[in-house]
Parts: structure tokens; C-alpha cells; sequence
């Protein structure tokens, strides 16, 4: 495979420098719900955590201490770290300047290599030997990736992983919208509903989505400060279609899990007590990760790879 050339459009751009200063240490936490599945995390910290706890169980049991990783858009350095510790060769990189400076402070805390982690955007991809990782992770970072990028990046991927390498990743779901019940499930269904036959042309002059707005009402998506997903528009994959889409790359797809799922609808969720729906979901998403149910319920999926 020869090794494909960096597309030109930027990608990342919804991290601006300042995205890591705030973002709460998530070490200490992800090492007790590692040990304690039913230990409580904040709500902000939930999904990181999660995912993380079900990608080390992965690669704990398919790897040996010494395999080397590669953590593409690491943040703040804390599944690095972890899998450092763990006895893994770790290299990093992301995009943020403080995420990186994040990165090296935890690393130097534990007692670590800060050399492990890359201030580097995609590109970094092209200065890692072919065929050199055992695995590659990457948790929430092609979601925010356009189609140009995320086919580079998957094309080097595929090039730095050996021969049977695990590839662990995380996609936003598509079918997440059915279960969202607001003004983004009606948009999901008119384009399903478009998509699937030239039916729409019956309803006359109006577009379906303006014909479900007059029959169904439903509240408009409310996003948490500082999300985002207000500002930039996600790439979200269906965890149904997406063997077809990795297959081409030389990945075959194991298994796909669902992390974090909501217990409720969002608009449900905002009315219970926040601390007894986090307890809930301490005690029920990692344990049920991989029920069917989860297809609809999480808006996030974990894909599982193998590269041929």
C-alpha cells in the first residue's frame, strides 16, 4: 500500500487551543472504574471513561506488555498514561498545544516518558513506520474528521498497524437520532424516509421533514455549555453499515459496543436527580455495553478492527 498524501482541508478545528484548559484530570477515575465497575464519575467525565475501560479490556487480552500503541488524538494524555503503565510502548499526538502539555505533566506525575506524546496534527501519521504498531486507539477523532481526512487516515492506519494489529475507535451514531425524540430525530427519519424511495414526491410540495414538523412535535435539541456539536457539524456513522465502510481499508470489524448509553431520553434525563442517573449508569453502561439495545440508546459506538 503506498502511503497516501495529507488531504488539504485541516481537520481538528473544533478543539481550539483553549479546549483541554478546563477539562477535569481524568486519571484518577479512569484507574478506579478500571478496578470498580460500578464506581461513580461525574457526568462530564462518564463517556471517556467508559469507552476507555472497554478498549484496556480489549487490548489486555490481545496484547502483550511491551506491544506498542499508537493513541491518535490522545487530549489530555490519560489512556496513554494508563496503557503506559500497564507496560505497553506508547506514542501520542493531538492537535491541542495544552491538551499536549497536559499529556506530559500527567506523564511526569506517574513517573513516565513525556517524549511519548507528539504536538502534532493528522499529518504525524506519515512520520510512523509502516507496519510498526501492534495497535492503534482512537477515542472521539473521526467524528470531527471530514471525508477527505478521515480516508487518509484511515489509509495510514491501515499502513502503520501489523499484520493482525487492533484497530479501536469510537464513531458518532447515526442511529442515536431515533432515540434522541427532538428536532434532530425528525430529521433523521425525513432522511431515511427520502433515502429509501422516491415516496416524498406523494406528499406534494413540502418536503417530508416540513410535512413530520406539522404532525409531530417534539422539543429542539438542547446542547451543555461549551458542546461542540453547536458549533460544528459531527460525522456520524451506522453501526449497521459500517463493516461495508472499513472493509475497502484492509480492516475487518470484530465487534462494536456502546459505552455510555442514555437511560433516558435527553429531555427525560434533564428532570431526574443528576446523582442517582449517574449511580444508574455506573451500574448498567459498561456492564450492558454489549446489548443490542445500545444500537439506538448511545450516541457514541466503540468498533472493534483487526487489519487483514
Amino acid at each position: 500500500m503506498t502511503s497516501p498524501s495529507a488531504p488539504s482541508s485541516p481537520i481538528g478545528q473544533a478543539y481550539n487551543r483553549d479546549f483541554w484548559s478546563t477539562w477535569p484530570e481524568v486519571y484518577e477515575d479512569l484507574c478506579a472504574k478500571t478496578e470498580n465497575r460500578a464506581h461513580v464519575v461525574s457526568e462530564e467525565k462518564v463517556n471517556n471513561i467508559f469507552r476507555a475501560v472497554l478498549a484496556f479490556d480489549d487490548l489486555r487480552k490481545n496484547l502483550q506488555p511491551g506491544a506498542h500503541i499508537l493513541d491518535a488524538a490522545c487530549g489530555i494524555g490519560y489512556n496513554s498514561a494508563y496503557l503506559a503503565k500497564l507496560g505497553f510502548s506508547v506514542s501520542a499526538f493531538d492537535i491541542s498545544d495544552v491538551g499536549i502539555e497536559r499529556s506530559k505533566e500527567l506523564a511526569l506525575k506517574l513517573g513516565l516518558d513525556p517524549a511519548m506524546f507528539t504536538h502534532a496534527d493528522h499529518t504525524f501519521l506519515e512520520t510512523v513506520p509502516s507496519h510498526s504498531k501492534d495497535a492503534v486507539i482512537a477515542m472521539g477523532f473521526l467524528r470531527y474528521v471530514d471525508a477527505p481526512a478521515r480516508d487518509y487516515c484511515y489509509r495510514h492506519f491501515a499502513r502503520i498497524l501489523k499484520k493482525g494489529g487492533r484497530f479501536i475507535l469510537t464513531n458518532q451514531n447515526l442511529l442515536f437520532e431515533a432515540f434522541a425524540l427532538n428536532d434532530g430525530t425528525l430529521k433523521f427519519w425525513a432522511e431515511i424516509i427520502e433515502e429509501f424511495s422516491p415516496a416524498a414526491k406523494l406528499l406534494g410540495p413540502q418536503s417530508v421533514l416540513d410535512r413530520l414538523r406539522e404532525k409531530v412535535k417534539v422539543p429542539d435539541r438542547q446542547y451543555v455549555p461549551g458542546s461542540i456539536s453547536r458549533v460544528h457539524k459531527l460525522n456520524a456513522q451506522n453501526p449497521l453499515s459500517y463493516r461495508q465502510l472499513v472493509e475497502p481499508y484492509g480492516f475487518s470489524l470484530e465487534k462494536i459496543l456502546y459505552p455510555d448509553s442514555h437511560l433516558l431520553p435527553p429531555m427525560l434525563e434533564a428532570e431526574v436527580d443528576k446523582q442517582a442517573l449517574m449511580k444508574l449508569k455506573a451500574e448498567t453502561c459498561v456492564q450492558k455495553a454489549e446489548d443490542w439495545r445500545g444500537i439506538f440508546m448511545c450516541y457514541e459506538f466503540m468498533a472493534f478492527l483487526r487489519r487483514q
